[in-house]
């Protein structure tokens, strides 16, 4: 059976947009014409600025809420199921909830005008713009401060002249008219761009935010503004499609227990007890001598998180009983704290949490580095 999932779900990752499971039938819905394709479809879905796209379980149709009309993009088999075979030509079919053709509460309005085609054509007042709103959408799509979206302080500069529904329609129609035009040139340079830049040594599939900001800005020269952000988000896609992403994952896991095998029981307990990113870093640092500074850092808390998960109980346990040991033998807490590197406050907290003593074997680095003089002479005694 044909179905439209596999694209639906690449827009919705694209595009920022919730993929809800399932299409809220029983009100008011609307069947996309005939000649609609689903790639214009979705441009529709990027116009109107819809935060969810509602996608069918078994594919076959996907939908979009607005103004109260739920929007529907159905495969040809699932068009007939739900038209019980009627041409496009046809103003309304009525369904039950069993899905078979006649009266009914959910009306399948099927729209027949070629123009929705048309990137000019405005789907809330169901004609093409033009005049003076047409001129404004032109000059805002020639303006290369226009992106198609978040360009509100640009979007004023053409519409302060025009009525409220004509701004907006403005907005609405400029947003389709870029996507089929500008947009798409960009959209085809960032790709080209992107298969160079997968193949740089430093490119890390990991890299998110200000990190693949940085690494994008630092190679990309000449090119329009605009493309930077779509190459960032390519590389996202690419990431995650590739399988990049998860190759990166397993290797950075295989390298963080590699790491936390390779410390000594007493950098464990130095990392463990580190609260900042920049204390973990120089704990690890002879470890991560040659990785890059965003690697680094991401297996710095994936060696956190292990020793954490791992040791991160006995720990706290070890520390408690050595904590009462030395109070015990006079120390003052803050004396305690310096003795045993950790901060008063991790003191308090893990001496209320921890309150039965445990054995510290003979190794331990509480006995052997911090507190030799207490335990050693207490064990000689």
């Amino acid at each position: 059976m044909e179905t439209i999932e596999a694209e639906v779900r690449q827009f919705g990752t694209q595009t920022n947009i919730i993929v809800w499971e399932g299409i809220p039938w029983g009100g008011a819905t609307t069947l996309s014409p005939e000649s609609l394709s689903l790639d214009n479809f979705l441009a529709i879905v990027r116009a109107v600025g819809t935060p969810i796209l509602y996608l069918d379980p078994d594919g076959s149709a996907t939908a979009f809420a607005a103004n109260g009309v739920v929007h529907v993009f159905a495969t040809p088999a699932e068009r007939v199921r739900l038209t019980g075979g009627d041409s496009a030509d046809d103003d309304e079919v009525f369904l039950d909830e069993n899905d078979e053709p006649s009266a009914g509460s959910v009306a399948i309005r099927v729209g027949g005008s070629g123009d929705y085609n048309d990137p000019y054509y405005d789907w809330q007042s169901g004609n093409k713009v033009s005049g003076r709103v047409r001129d404004a959408v032109d000059a805002l799509v020639a303006d290369d401060r226009f992106n198609g979206y978040r360009s509100g302080h640009v979007v004023a500069e053409y519409v302060a002249e025009l009525d409220a529904d004509e701004a907006e329609a403005v907005e609405r129609v400029a947003r389709r008219v870029f996507d089929e035009s500008v947009g798409k040139q960009l959209d085809h340079r960032a790709t080209q761009l992107v298969q160079s830049l997968v193949k740089d040594p430093l490119y890390d599939p990991l890299a998110w935010g200000p990190e693949i900001h940085s690494f994008v800005d630092e190679r990309v020269e000449g090119e329009d503004p605009r493309l930077f952000e779509r190459i960032e988000r390519a590389l996202s896609t690419y990431a995650y499609e590739s399988g990049a992403r998860t190759k990166a994952e397993r290797e950075l896991a295989k390298r963080a227990e590699a790491i936390l095998v390779a410390l000594s029981p007493s950098e464990r307990d130095r990392l463990g007890f580190s609260s900042k990113n920049a204390a973990k870093m120089q704990v690890l640092a002879p470890h991560l001598e040659r990785e890059p500074g965003s690697r680094a850092e991401r297996l710095a808390k994936e060696v956190a998180r292990l020793e954490q998960e791992r040791f991160g109980l006995p720990r706290e346990e070890r520390y408690a009983t050595a904590a009462r040991h030395l109070q015990a033998c006079g120390m003052k807490r803050a004396e305690v704290s310096r003795r045993l590197a950790i901060s008063n406050s991790i003191l308090e907290r893990i001496v209320a949490t921890h309150r039965r003593d445990v054995e510290l074997a003979s190794d331990d680095p509480i006995r052997i580095d911090l507190a030799p003089d207490i335990f050693l002479s207490r064990d000689s005694g």
